[in-house]
């Protein structure tokens, strides 16, 4: 557990330190994360679950034809979340108690994504944010369990998010942590073979 901590800690100076916030580089290493993406999803249409990028996340907003995306809200108790669609050409967001940006509970046009469409093939796969990946494609999260706790035992396609730096060779884990099928960052992308 320690361990991760540390891990968290470096991932986050990395995050304010390391990795430039020039706006120009920023979008040109976006549109090559989105070029990737948007291969990968391409010939994977259907129901991805996503989420609103922070400020120090690659943006994970394609469109791809075929594909719809769905995002996360934590419920009132702050130990699950859910997921909701909308077919509003602009949907609206609010910012969390945890200074995310989430689905406006007040929105009628939200649907929430049920448990059922995890096992039922309706939910194709999820785009998973992190703190940092590993080339085993192991996930260091920020420490609450949200994605461990939902993608437990689900058998969708999950695919990591980054930026270069933040994959690494190796990373702490432990039997909670749920690993992903691939990684994909503005330099490279990767693949576990029998998610290919």
């Amino acid at each position: 557990m320690f361990a991760k901590f540390e891990w968290r800690m470096k991932m986050k100076r990395l995050l304010t330190e390391k990795i430039t916030r020039d706006p120009a580089d920023v979008a040109s290493r976006d549109a090559r994360i989105a070029e990737s993406l948007q291969a990968a999803l391409s010939d994977k249409p259907g129901l991805w679950l996503a989420y609103v990028a922070t400020e120090d996340e690659p943006n994970v907003e394609v469109i791809v034809p075929g594909v719809k995306l769905a995002f996360p809200r934590v419920g009132n108790d702050n130990m699950t979340m859910e997921f909701y669609t909308s077919d509003a050409d602009e949907p609206n967001f609010v910012k969390s108690n945890l200074l995310l940006l989430e689905p406006d509970p007040s929105d009628p046009d939200w649907k929430v994504v049920p448990r059922s469409a995890l096992v039922d093939g309706t939910v194709r796969g999820a785009l998973v944010p992190a703190l940092g990946y590993s080339r085993q494609f192991q996930r260091l999260g920020r420490g609450a369990g949200f994605y461990d706790r939902y993608l437990n035992e689900n058998r969708i396609l999950k695919i990591g998010v980054v930026f270069a730096e933040q994959l690494v060779d190796e990373l702490p884990t432990e039997p909670h942590d749920v690993a992903v099928d691939a990684v994909i960052t503005d330099q490279e992308v990767l693949w576990k073979l029998a998610a290919v």
